[in-house]
């Protein structure tokens, strides 16, 4: 469960957002002390080592750990008289969008963000987390659900002074979490309800999707969210494929197979426009991140295998991350373009032999000979040949 900050350490937030400012410019994995306090920035991984947590117990001072991702700027402090038991812990928050529109929907709210802890277990010391939402929040009160107790787990700060902070104390680490915007405090009985009647009333349609979601109700990496939405294309029909859990998958080493892997931002050579202006040179002039090329991979792998495998080969760069509450892998970015890069139906999609699977890459198994496409669409795949329908 979560517990709300206390007002005693609601005064240290000018400091915090101070030191927030100070470390912010420097974004490598790096620690520094400013007034008694150790500031860092969370490296890409996430991960920071127990000796830091060793000194900042022994100084019995103030941890401050900065974070980015997907345009939202995050901060954990620690207070050195309640590190009890230092060890190396994962930082790092992952943003994301799976079911933050049916969300919006049940409540009638724009006010919802999603995100996911990278660290499963508990994070020693009770740090408070703060999030540093890039627009403003036009509410009165935030509060925090969370996805598998199907429960709002707390009531959080909110300070609109610099865009819309809010601050919490997390203890629960584990599946999707949302920090939901209101207009009365009173009203969070009924909007935990809310939101637990509206997800389970689509449960059977989210255990299907993957976490590779793309936008609005729609894609999640070709995956079907929850408003009911299909997709399609006219080689569907021929496709028996169907999603294999990664529990269910078995991978034969001593069988070799080939495919064809492609890797393509064609569309965005006519829609530069979408594109911040300082992205423009990662878009290869043929469009292509990889050409056409035979792989191999082993019996049982999946495409999701295959991709992490040959863009590591490759040099290109690729962010994932696992979400267990939909036993899949998100696509997050390739080659460093990643999702709303180009808008907000924008996105990574996949289609074999020419057909956009309905389940995420690491559910689907690859046979001898198979053609994986990996596209990047700034239509919700309608642009590269999957049509998204009612």
């Amino acid at each position: 469960m979560f517990t709300k900050l206390t007002k005693t350490f609601l005064g240290l937030s000018g400091l915090i957002i101070a030191l927030m400012l100070v470390s912010c410019s420097n974004h490598e994995a790096n620690s520094e002390t400013v007034a008694g306090s150790l500031i860092n920035q969370i490296p890409e991984d996430g991960v920071i080592e127990q000796e830091i947590f060793e000194t900042i117990k022994q100084n019995q001072g103030v941890g401050v750990f900065n974070g980015h991702n997907q345009h939202i700027d995050f901060q954990w402090l620690f207070m050195g008289s309640n590190l009890n038991d230092p060890k190396t812990e994962n930082l790092m928050i992952n943003f994301s969008n799976a079911q933050t529109a049916a969300v919006r929907e049940a409540l009638n709210t724009e006010y919802v963000q999603e995100f996911s802890f990278a660290s499963l277990e508990a994070i020693a010391g009770e740090p408070s987390l703060t999030f540093y939402l890039p627009t403003t929040w036009d509410v009165d009160e935030v509060v925090i659900y969370h996805h598998d107790e199907g429960a709002v787990v707390a009531v959080a700060t909110v300070d609109q002074t610099h865009n819309t902070i809010v601050t919490f104390t997390p203890t629960t680490f584990r599946g999707l979490f949302y920090i939901v915007g209101i207009d009365d405090v009173a009203e969070i009985t009924g909007e935990a309800t809310l939101i637990a009647n509206f997800l389970a009333q689509n449960s059977e349609i989210s255990a299907n999707a993957t976490n590779e979601r793309q936008n609005l109700n729609t894609l999640i990496n070709n995956s079907v969210a929850s408003s009911g939405l299909t997709v399609s294309n006219e080689t569907k029909s021929d496709n028996s494929r169907v999603p294999t859990p990664p529990e269910a998958q078995i991978i034969n080493e001593d069988l070799a197979l080939t495919a064809t892997l492609m890797i393509s931002v064609q569309t965005l050579l006519n829609n530069l426009d979408l594109l911040e202006v300082a992205l423009h040179p990662l878009v290869p002039a043929s469009g292509l991140l990889m050409a056409s090329r035979e792989v191999t991979f082993f019996d049982g792998e999946s495409v999701f295998d295959v991709l992490q495998r040959e863009t590591r080969n490759a040099g290109i760069h690729m962010v994932h991350r696992r979400m267990p509450a939909f036993n899949s892998v998100y696509i997050e970015s390739i080659g460093n373009l990643g999702e709303f890069d180009a808008g907000s139906l924008s996105g990574w999609v996949y289609k074999v032999n020419g057909w956009g699977p309905n389940f995420g890459a690491s559910q689907y198994i690859l046979e001898q000979g198979d053609v994986i496409e990996w596209h990047f669409t700034v239509d919700l795949g309608r642009d590269v040949g999957i049509y998204v329908g009612n």
